[in-house]
């Protein structure tokens, strides 16, 4: 019998673990997280930083060549 490499260890260590899936109430509270997310990256700047205006948001946008 030969000796594994670490890579055919990895495999039969990923192959032999459990799954373990997140309780029902923290998926329910990840997806609507998720569905009140904005894609407007300077809205989600002004929620992340209360005092940003979207005004200086978008001046520091065009600064960086947003």
């Amino acid at each position: 019998m030969r000796a594994k490499c670490e890579q055919e260890q990895y495999n039969e260590m990923l192959a032999s673990t459990k799954i373990k899936l997140a309780p029902a109430k923290q998926m329910k509270a990840l997806l609507e997280e998720a569905e009140n997310c904005s894609y407007d990256p300077i809205a989600n700047a002004m929620k992340r930083f209360p005092g940003l205006t979207r005004e200086k948001a978008e001046e520091m946008a065009a600064a960086f060549g947003f």
